[in-house]
């Protein structure tokens, strides 16, 4: 490895997609005085620098702590190049932008550092480098950097030399579990040292070389002093104190997006950790391990069964569909012929639709293609049948009964009817004299009518689940009651001649 300290000798440039480092651990947002477009700035500005300093100080010094003011969302960062000749760092800028440097506060062990633009006139211009010294200042193993954009602070970070420990002889085990989920790759990081794990470093290889997509450090800054207490006592005692045992295990989760991962160039990803005497040990993950090369999941659902009145009916079917290296094209076709495609270069794709089909079965197919031309397709059977109206039969009253009343205005009648249909009776409605009188959801279907006197016209109208109907009625007639004569005589008769008048 060349040494960084040796001024006389420059580390070769190195390529950074600067847009991918960010930081785990998070501290409330300080945008409060940025305005909103200044926010795509600050952050451009923090992800350059942050990488530079971490170039610049990886191979002498370990990278113990780190906050930002949030998770940096910047993209088309285009690559960075990092020149270090011993403290002196020098960057480029990739972006098309203009930054005023006079925006920027540099602070190295509380010290204000300058920053020099290479045409001195105060503005990083695109493609212009600027450069800056990053040194131990205060001469303790310990440089702490800040930078501030229009006097919000937006990162702080901690390096210290590596401690010498003659005790220390482990490097630190690293165990990497990996899973992908809708374009999110998720790194599950787990590392333990016999003594302090202290930073985490992420690498992003193709056939280009490596750059960096995240560094942090993995020691709370406000635990450092009393960590390197516990390392000076560790070092004459053998004993470990609580902050020592509270570093030595570190689980950590990190998402990367699937698009960023390139599978055309043999890309991959390097996970490496670090322990506090710079013992470092890393996990190699291929392209092809971390997204494995499948085809798309994809699947249609649609009703089995569709009923119509007519000769066609609307079906409505749902497509979903989905793969870690993204579907580039969905297509739907109906009994072999095409009804539909989209191509949406997307993880996951789910639509619905619809279809006018005629009666009879029909096979629904989605098929769906991936970013390297392997496919899947799902089925689904649909059949449109013709839904036939109810049917419904008054068995009381029959048609002409005739009911009398006598005392009272009206006379109660039950009227009962059966209906019947091949999909289902939703009610049965019941009208006298085209008035509805109510309905009955349930058979046997019945209810009670009140009758005045006279003629009247009893319907029963029989209504399916698509509401079809289908009616019967009967003529009844509600009289008075007649008159009724009774004969009344003697109980004792005495039988006698009759007298003649």
């Amino acid at each position: 490895m060349e040494n960084l300290s040796d001024p006389k000798k420059p580390i070769k440039a190195i390529n950074l997609l600067s847009r991918n480092v960010s930081s785990i651990k998070q501290v409330q947002p300080v945008f409060k005085r940025i305005k909103l477009d200044d926010r795509a700035l600050a952050n451009v500005v923090v992800m350059l620098i942050l990488v530079a300093i971490t170039v610049a100080l990886s191979a002498t010094f370990v990278q113990v702590s780190q906050s930002t003011s949030e998770k940096m969302m910047v993209s088309g960062v285009q690559p960075a190049s990092v020149i270090v000749r011993g403290s002196q760092v020098t960057v480029s800028n990739p972006t098309a932008l203009s930054i005023n440097l006079s925006r920027l506060t540099l602070l190295v062990d509380g010290n204000l550092t300058e920053i020099h633009d290479d045409n001195n006139n105060g503005v990083w211009e695109p493609f212009e480098p600027i450069s800056f010294s990053i040194d131990d200042r205060n001469g303790d193993g310990i440089i702490t950097i800040a930078l501030y954009f229009d006097g919000e602070e937006m990162f702080h970070v901690t390096y210290i030399k590596p401690v010498e420990l003659e005790r220390d002889r482990q490097y630190p085990q690293l165990s990497v579990n990996h899973s992908a989920s809708n374009g999110i790759v998720t790194l599950d990081i787990e590392s333990s040292d016999d003594i302090v794990v202290a930073s985490l470093q992420i690498f992003m290889g193709d056939r280009s070389g490596e750059h960096i997509y995240k560094s942090e450090g993995l020691i709370d800054e406000k635990d450092i002093p009393e960590l390197m207490k516990e390392i000076r006592n560790f070092r004459e005692t053998g004993v470990k104190g609580h902050t020592i045992l509270k570093y030595s295990n570190v689980h950590k989760s990190v998402e990367i997006p699937a698009n960023s991962i390139n599978f055309t160039q043999a890309k991959y990803v390097i996970v490496k950790v670090r322990d506090i005497t710079g013992k470092t040990s890393s996990r190699v993950l291929t392209a092809e391990e971390l997204l494995p090369d499948t085809p798309p999941t994809v699947s249609i659902t649609a009703p089995s069964t569709v009923w119509t009145t007519g000769s066609n009916a609307e079906v409505s079917y749902s497509v979903y569909t989905a793969d870690e290296r993204g579907v580039v094209e969905v297509c739907v076709d109906v009994d072999g012929s095409i009804i539909n495609c989209t191509y949406p270069n997307n993880f996951s794709v789910s639509f619905t639709n619809s279809i006018n089909l005629h009666l009879g079965v029909h096979i629904l197919n989605a098929t769906a293609k991936d970013t390297s031309g392997k496919t899947a397709m799902d089925s689904v059977t649909v059949e449109v049948r013709r839904d036939n109206p109810p049917s419904v039969h008054i068995i009381q009253p029959n048609e002409g009964e005739v009911f009398y009343v006598s005392s009272s205005s009206h006379y109660t009648v039950t009227v009962k009817a059966t209906a019947s249909d091949d999909r289902g009776v939703k009610k049965v409605e019941f009208y006298v004299d085209c008035i509805m009188a109510g309905e009955d959801s349930h058979p046997p279907y019945q209810m009670d009518v009140d009758l005045s006197p006279g003629k009247h016209t009893i319907e029963a109208v029989a209504v399916d689940i698509e509401d079809q109907t289908a009616r019967d009625s009967v003529n009844v007639t509600v009289r008075d009651n007649p008159p009724t004569v009774s004969v009344t005589a003697p109980t004792n008769v005495t039988t006698g001649k009759v007298p003649k008048m």
